[in-house]
């Protein structure tokens, strides 16, 4: 009775702190905006089409459509907000009250950066990842992993990342592994592996990329067989995740040979925790490999997205039978691996606590304070405007073909308007004047009757940067 009402209080305490840091103290930025826009303008069959732009399957836009029909009479930043959290919920109900694991060690997981910052408080799919993943080895804990459950879970993870497919993959090879021959795996799973494969033909329809080949080469890196792309990507995809903060980061600055023998003495603390399990090493090296091809041939990443392989070793954890956790030697290797991404989680909450996470935040309110609805507001960079779009409440306008917009497409180039083109388009909607938003300062000689109004350039987490000009016809 004891331990549950325990279980129940830290719980209490996780998502409550959450759901207070979330609506008190974190700015929307463009990604977390770009996902809502898309899903909220435009209906659903041109949204589906539409995400082989985004790299990005569709169930996390499917729930926010779904959450866009409470926009009547709610902020958007809300909607974004409380939907995303609701299945920050659902994980945390699931991984503390089904999981078998102990309890000081969820509450170390859910003190670290990505149980807590990364994916709890800032507002993207990755959440997803671990609930169904979570979902998956509730099921496999309890011996009942041939459920129409792990079907479903498998299916919907390779709709939510294509670390969902890698995901669903390790687990089926851990599945297999588990099982005593190949035919009894077939026979057993069956559905899982019909779901599973169903799941990445959804996938590939939804996300892979169609059009001209160099539109999408400007998305995806597409590296020949090149070591150094392998060490950037070995390095990001195990120390930058389990060291993070105590070497630089990867994605910017590249590895080093001492970020390489962090690495490398990573994989072999995930070796002696999981020396006794073949299943499980067998399963986890599959994710880390698929993680490290990815990110060195395909799409280089950063730290959010590296950090898949946080939950999944979190899950394998799970998954130990033979081993206690109250073995001390076990628990200080274990410890090993948290303290840092434990470390990181508060730098990162102390940061969004004391400075924007994005100052699309400050520029979007006050645009919607000063600016008349009737004076058009023109994004000179529309890849860069989406924080200050959402939190206007309105959309800005791009010069290219002078239409409104809210949302992007990532492959588009930019297109940068002469000064003559601003007014000629305030003379088209018959007004004195627009405003003109950038997320630089503008080229004075480009436009020399542009004055600056307000600047947004708080030092924040994101780097999102606007400057607000004015433009009259007078």
């Amino acid at each position: 009775m004891k331990g549950n009402f325990t279980k129940i209080l830290v719980f209490i305490i996780f998502s409550v702190f959450v759901i207070l840091f979330k609506l008190g103290f974190h700015e929307l930025w463009k990604d977390e905006w770009q996902a809502y826009f898309v899903a909220r303008d435009m209906s659903i069959a041109p949204m589906l089409n539409f995400l082989n732009y985004e790299g990005h399957p569709s169930l996390w836009y499917i729930i926010l459509k779904a959450g866009a029909l409470l926009e009547f009479g709610i902020r958007s930043d809300l909607i974004i907000q409380i939907t995303h959290y609701f299945i920050v919920l659902l994980f945390y109900y699931i991984f503390f009250f089904k999981i078998r694991m102990p309890l000081w060690l969820k509450v170390l997981f859910l003190l670290s950066y990505f149980f807590c910052f990364e994916y709890a408080i800032v507002n993207r799919a990755y959440i997803i990842l671990g609930l169904l993943g979570y979902l998956i080895i509730y099921n496999i804990q309890n011996h009942n992993s041939e459920s129409w459950l792990v079907s479903m879970a498998l299916f919907l993870l390779c709709q939510t990342e294509v670390y969902g497919v890698f995901i669903g993959g390790a687990l089926l090879i851990y599945l297999l592994i588990y099982s005593s021959t190949t035919s009894k795996f077939i026979n057993d799973y069956k559905k899982s592996i019909v779901a599973y494969i169903a799941g990445i033909i959804v996938f590939v329809i939804t996300v892979f990329p169609r059009g001209h080949q160099q539109e999408f080469s400007r998305a995806y890196i597409g590296n020949n067989l090149d070591w150094n792309v392998i060490f950037n990507s070995f390095q990001g995809d195990l120390a930058n995740v389990f060291f993070p903060g105590l070497i630089s980061d990867t994605s910017s600055l590249g590895y080093s040979i001492y970020g390489l023998i962090i690495s490398i003495a990573v994989l072999v603390i995930l070796f002696y925790l999981f020396r006794n399990n073949r299943a499980i090493l067998w399963s986890l090296g599959f994710m880390i490999l698929s993680m490290i091809m990815f990110h060195a041939f395909i799409f280089k990443g950063g730290l959010r997205n590296w950090g898949v392989i946080f939950i999944y070793f979190s899950m394998m954890l799970a998954l130990i039978e033979d081993v206690k956790f109250d073995n001390s030697r076990f628990n200080i290797v274990l410890s090993i691996l948290l303290i840092f991404p434990i470390l990181h989680n508060f730098k990162a909450i102390h940061f969004d606590y004391l400075y924007p996470f994005s100052n699309g935040k400050a520029a979007g309110e006050f645009l919607k304070e000063n600016v008349p609805d009737a004076v058009p507001i023109i994004g000179l960079n529309q890849f860069e405007t989406s924080s200050a779009i959402g939190y206007s409440g309105r959309p800005f306008y791009e010069m290219n073909e002078g239409k409104s917009y809210t949302y992007f497409r990532w492959l588009d180039k930019v297109y940068v308007p002469t000064e003559e083109e601003l007014q000629l388009f305030a003379k088209y909607k018959n007004v004195g004047g627009v405003i003109v938003v950038s997320n630089e300062p503008i080229d004075k000689f480009r436009y020399p009757k542009c004055q600056l109004w307000k600047t947004f350039n708080e030092k924040s987490l994101k780097r999102e940067d606007f400057y607000i000009y004015t433009l009259s016809l007078k």
